[in-house]
């Protein structure tokens, strides 16, 4: 009986000993850390979208900036004019830096009196004085005689100063091709809003044919032609009296 009891203090004390052993052994949990708030919000808290970054244009393509550089440099060209749609009716275009002369088909050409085909103009100045110079002398028989016009009504845009409204910037090469004989690069670009495409002269970067609208039909467009296109050869006896 003695021996029962002594036998079961022994193992009560055991297991009291083991018990506070793993007890002591067990690690604490650590505390919890705080975790960033997802991009993908909570309905309390909206999802965080990060700034839209919209891609800067203004690039100029270098092909194309060296056509716009020669075309801009022009200051001594003729150019021949097949735009019928204007008046007066241009067809004919001499520069020489500030100095131009216009030759004008005018359907009233037997009009004695009332006649002029030959426009000279100073842009600096802005003067517009016209002249009869037609050899016909029913047409011109007074070929002295001046009219003095309205430089701003008379003025029309040489393929340099169409040049100098497009931006090359928006400018984007479509392809090559030989137009009148002449090797140019077609061009896209934008006028007030409307599509441009433009052919500009390898040779000298001025346009030799333009035509604005979105229409497939070309009769909506506006078409502006310059053909015979001379660089350096207009002598200052052409554009003055």
């Amino acid at each position: 009986m003695v021996n029962s009891m002594k036998k079961m203090l022994v193992l009560l004390i055991f297991l009291f000993i083991m018990g506070g052993i793993v007890s002591c052994g067990k690690s604490e949990t650590p505390p919890t850390q705080p975790t960033a708030p997802s991009q993908a919000g909570s309905p309390d808290q909206p999802a965080i979208t990060p700034p839209i970054q919209v891609p800067t244009t203004g690039k100029v393509d270098m092909a194309v900036k060296k056509l716009f550089d020669k075309g801009l440099s022009a200051t001594n060209f003729y150019v021949s004019r097949n735009t019928l749609h204007e008046k007066p009716i241009v067809i004919k275009i001499y520069v020489r830096n500030n100095l131009q002369k216009y030759v004008l088909y005018n359907e009233n050409r037997y009009n004695a009196g009332d006649y002029y085909d030959a426009v000279y103009l100073d842009t600096v100045k802005k003067t517009a004085i016209a002249y009869c110079e037609d050899k016909n002398s029913v047409a011109c028989p007074e070929r002295a005689k001046q009219w003095t016009l309205n430089f701003n009504e008379v003025y029309t845009k040489n393929p340099v100063d169409w040049l100098k409204e497009f931006d090359p910037s928006t400018a984007t090469i479509i392809s090559s091709e030989t137009l009148n004989g002449r090797p140019s690069t077609v061009v896209s670009t934008v006028y007030k809003g409307e599509p441009v495409k433009m052919w500009l002269d390898n040779y000298s970067g001025i346009p030799i044919r333009i035509e604005i609208g979105a229409s497939e039909f070309m009769q909506d467009k506006d078409v502006y032609v310059f053909d015979e296109v001379e660089v350096k050869g207009v002598r200052e006896s052409e554009v003055t009296r």
